[in-house]
Formats: C-alpha cells, sequence, structure tokens
C-alpha cells in the first residue's frame, strides 16, 4: 500500500512540474512567429524569458527549502549571516502559548 502511494503521488507530481514548465517556459508557434517577425532578439522578448527563468528558480527553490530540512536549516544560517535574522531564531518571537502544541488556553 505506502509503495502504490508513493508511486501515485510521485506521478501526480511529476506530471504537475512537467505541466507549469512546459506552461511556464514554452508556448506552441511561439518562437516560430517570432522568427518569422524578426522580433526574436528583442529586448522584451528577452527580458520576459529571463523572468520565466527566474521564476522557475524561485518556485523550485522555495519547494526545495519547504521539502528539505537540511536546506532549510542552510537558508536559516545563510538569513543570520546576512542579518536578516537574529541569533534567537524565529521562535523567540512566538508567544509561549503558540509555541506548546498542548497548551491549553482557559
Amino acid at each position: 500500500m505506502p509503495y502504490n502511494v508513493i508511486c501515485l503521488t510521485s506521478t501526480v507530481l511529476a506530471v504537475f512540474f512537467g505541466a507549469t514548465l512546459n506552461t511556464l517556459l514554452l508556448r506552441p508557434g511561439t518562437e516560430q512567429r517570432m522568427l518569422a517577425a524578426g522580433k526574436y532578439a528583442s529586448k522584451a522578448a528577452k527580458r520576459k524569458r529571463k523572468l520565466k527563468l527566474l521564476l522557475v528558480i524561485v518556485i523550485f527553490g522555495g519547494l526545495a527549502v519547504y521539502i528539505d530540512p537540511a536546506v532549510q536549516e542552510a537558508v536559516v544560517e545563510q538569513l543570520r549571516g546576512l542579518g536578516f535574522l537574529s541569533e534567537a531564531g524565529p521562535e523567540a518571537h512566538v508567544p509561549a502559548a503558540h509555541r506548546d502544541p498542548l497548551h491549553i488556553v482557559t
């Protein structure tokens, strides 16, 4: 049972990410139309392609940070080194009632 769930989930995620990348990066016939119109090398087209690539990098980078705890720790350490996070960490700003999941407020 768990193996089937893992296979099905991986397949669904692969189809989703493949469709997302295809939608973001490629459109059928776009390159042929741009080549025919001579606009392929325009600044707007280059800027749009760079923006799409940046969006894909941000999406998959965010996914990697969300999924992998080692990447999360590395990002937190980098942010602390740059001064965006305090040494106490993000937990220091959370009230005690929210930190303890078994805390019952009466």
